[in-house]
């Protein structure tokens, strides 16, 4: 399984998640799998959102699109997102 963490800041969650919830017609269609939101404890604008994916392929194409890139500024993301591709290695319990 591959996973896509992605790293940003917002203007305002509030305004950012319903623009990242449309926008899941788009994910689908890319491939992803489904995924997590975390946000910063200190920071509520500070997003973390870890992507699942069958193929690095699908995930890849999904962070060079126009289509994310224009539904991260609709959304209010602010800089550069971080983006990272990982490898699941293993699960576990505690």
């Amino acid at each position: 399984m591959i996973h896509l963490l992605i790293r940003h800041k917002v203007r305002d969650y509030t305004s950012w998640k319903p623009v990242f919830d449309a926008h899941a017609h788009a994910r689908t269609e890319f491939g992803c799998l489904g995924g997590t939101i975390y946000r910063s404890h200190n920071d509520v604008n500070d997003i973390a959102v870890l992507l699942r994916w069958s193929t690095i392929a699908d995930a890849q194409r999904f962070v060079a699109s126009n289509e994310l890139r224009n539904t991260m500024h609709a959304a209010g993301v602010v800089g550069d997102p971080q983006v990272a591709f990982l490898d699941q290695v293993t699960e576990f319990d505690r």
